[in-house]
């Protein structure tokens, strides 16, 4: 379970920075390499979502889902599923956001890669994660 686990998240990070690297991240010097991968660590951990998750839903999404109406789907699995969905769409777009727009002068130390993203990426983490502390979901965690 545990192997499971960690070979899950390993196949994210590797996947993250074949992403990345295909996007035109530098590849040339060592500590680039690094902070893409430190960045695809943070993502591979803190995604609300993997990616073979999201590739799944999303091609349920296109081609519609697999059980012919045959099986009762639960509600509450697809808010929650869309929720996910919401979420990581929101960070996606923040890391390309982080990316493209903010990348003004590149000689100047925090506006190259991936500091603008994992900033942005950061914030955008921050605010789901306290916009989804309602009230109620915080009288429910205390009783």
């Amino acid at each position: 379970m545990l192997l499971d686990f960690i070979f899950s998240h390993l196949r994210d990070m590797v996947l993250w920075v074949v992403i990345f690297s295909l996007a035109g991240a530098e590849l040339e010097n060592y500590s680039t390499v690094i902070s893409n991968v430190a960045f695809s660590a943070l993502l591979s951990f803190t995604m609300p979502m993997q990616l073979a998750e999201l590739r799944s839903m999303l091609l349920e999404l296109v081609l519609g889902p697999d059980d012919d109406g045959k099986v009762e789907r639960n509600k509450e699995a697809d808010v929650e599923g869309s929720r996910k969905l919401k979420e990581m769409l929101m960070l996606l777009g923040a890391i390309i956001l982080g990316a493209v727009v903010t990348q003004l002068d590149w000689a100047v130390w925090f506006q190259r890669w991936p500091l603008p993203s994992v900033v942005l990426y950061s914030i955008v983490r921050a605010l789901l994660y306290y916009s989804g502390k309602t009230p109620e979901k915080v009288d429910e965690k205390v009783e």
